[in-house]
């Protein structure tokens, strides 16, 4: 499988490319600070963004164009995501006895 390269994507893809890689490390670091569970961490960013592009994705890329408010809607999704995956860390380390 080959991955695209994300040079070549639509500025609303790399923006949301680059707010999910950016928030991704930043949240995995502060799971990783905290103590709390990185597999939990991951599995929560996972089940969030799949979640978020069967529901919203088609819909909201059929509106989005390469305009600035575009963009930085693309990047607010991807800023936003991984840090799903922190509050599922977070609740599952609340959640133990």
């Amino acid at each position: 499988m080959k991955l695209p390269n994300p040079r070549k994507l639509p500025a609303t893809a790399q923006a949301q490319f680059w707010g999910l890689a950016f928030s991704f490390a930043l949240g995995l670091h502060f799971t990783n600070q905290a103590g709390y569970s990185i597999y939990a961490f991951i599995l929560g960013f996972l089940l969030a963004w799949a979640a978020w592009e069967m529901t919203f994705g088609l819909k909201l890329a059929a509106k989005l164009g390469s305009d600035m408010r575009s963009v930085v809607t693309a990047l607010a999704i991807g800023l936003v995501l991984p840090w799903f995956g922190f509050a599922l860390a977070y609740a599952l380390y609340a959640l133990r006895p």
